[in-house]
């Protein structure tokens, strides 16, 4: 037993969720009743086509790419701990961000590796503020001596994005130690690194995607590796064996023909996220970083951060008895939201708006 490993925390189903970055809107009447009319041809007394080939090669399709270099598996987490599994050995460091997504900690703890960190988000008496120097970062690792690199772009929970420009700065500087891009939010905007995948000198360069967020299939739990063919080839031995069933890998074909109703509904959030930015710059005691994913990141206009820690404490507080479920962090002073449809981050705000006038002494 492995006395370190801790239990991943998984969030309730009651409420209005805006905690884990899922799509708000269930599949269209229309998307799921194709997906009705499919089950008497799929074969549930089978295994599933162990390496997905369909579903391969549609994603492959859709980002523009050959279809050998994409591995298809169960959520972009299991290709995430397939990663860290191959590149992460007892001893081992793995290089991430400050903060990022909790699941590389828990991956690399199950094979009694480290983590170490660079402090992304900074917090003085000025406010928070995104601290991402490319070359300190660059120095920093190579300090690290890391067997692998991993973080999340756009980044969970701050939103800051890097362009595919720092991406390949950053692999061709710590070249040949494989770099991971988490890249979980990319559909809600900016630039996949996707492209730098066949160029020289970044054969070192993996790239995770998900059907999670933008395509509303966390219930299915599909994700893809994408890398370079010889990468693919070599790990892919290592992935286990029928990793996605059947009927999540024939709906997730069927939700990429329809890639342009789900493109529209992201549309849709990034105009809610950036209301939603809008109204929270016109409040006096609670701010929150430009964000590049389906989520805000939400802190107190407080120079103490023993006001801050509190102030937070009631605002999730606050949430909670009015049956919204957000994502706060143990001994942080900042909350994240999920950008959810119009109606429910209208409640989201209200609330936020009453909870400002109330530190004003404005009930």
């Amino acid at each position: 037993m492995n006395d370190q490993l801790e239990t991943y925390q998984a969030h309730k189903q009651t409420g209005l969720l805006l905690n884990a970055n899922e799509a708000s809107e269930n599949l269209p009447e229309e998307l799921i009743g194709e997906l009705q009319q499919m089950l008497p041809d799929l074969l549930f007394n089978r295994y599933p086509e162990d390496s997905s080939t369909n579903l391969r090669s549609q994603y492959a399709e859709h980002l523009g790419i050959p279809a050998d270099m994409v591995i298809a598996g169960n959520g972009s987490d299991q290709m995430l701990q397939l990663l860290i599994t191959s590149f992460v050995s007892k001893g081992d460091t793995l290089y991430t961000l400050a903060p990022d997504f909790s699941m590389y900690d828990f991956y690399v703890s199950a094979m009694k590796g480290k983590v170490k960190r660079y402090p992304l988000l900074i917090s003085d008496e000025n406010g928070f503020s995104i601290n991402f120097d490319i070359e300190d970062f660059i120095a920093q690792a190579k300090e690290a001596n890391p067997s692998l690199v991993m973080f999340s772009n756009p980044n969970n929970p701050t939103g800051m994005m890097i362009t595919p420009e720092k991406v390949e700065r950053i692999a061709a500087a710590l070249y040949p130690v494989p770099v991971v891009m988490d890249e979980a939010y990319m559909d809600f905007g900016g630039r996949s690194a996707v492209e730098l995948l066949l160029k020289p000198g970044l054969e070192n360069l993996y790239i995770t995607r998900t059907l999670s967020k933008a395509y509303a299939l966390a219930g299915l739990r599909v994700g893809f590796l994408i890398s370079n063919p010889e990468n693919i080839r070599a790990i892919d031995p290592a992935r286990p064996v029928y990793n996605l069933n059947s009927f999540s890998s024939a709906a997730a074909c069927k939700v990429l023909e329809h890639a342009d109703h789900f493109e529209e509904r992201t549309r849709k959030i990034l105009q809610e996220r950036i209301r939603m930015q809008k109204a929270i710059k016109e409040m006096k005691n609670l701010c929150s970083l430009e964000a590049n994913g389906n989520f805000i990141l939400v802190y107190p206009n407080d120079p103490a951060r023993n006001n801050r820690l509190k102030t937070i404490e009631k605002l999730v507080d606050l949430f909670m008895k009015n049956g919204i479920t957000i994502r706060d962090y143990a001994n942080k002073d900042y909350l994240r939201i999920t950008v959810g449809l119009k109606q429910e981050n209208d409640q989201v705000l209200e609330l936020m708006k009453s909870f400002d006038q109330s530190m004003e002494g404005i009930v």
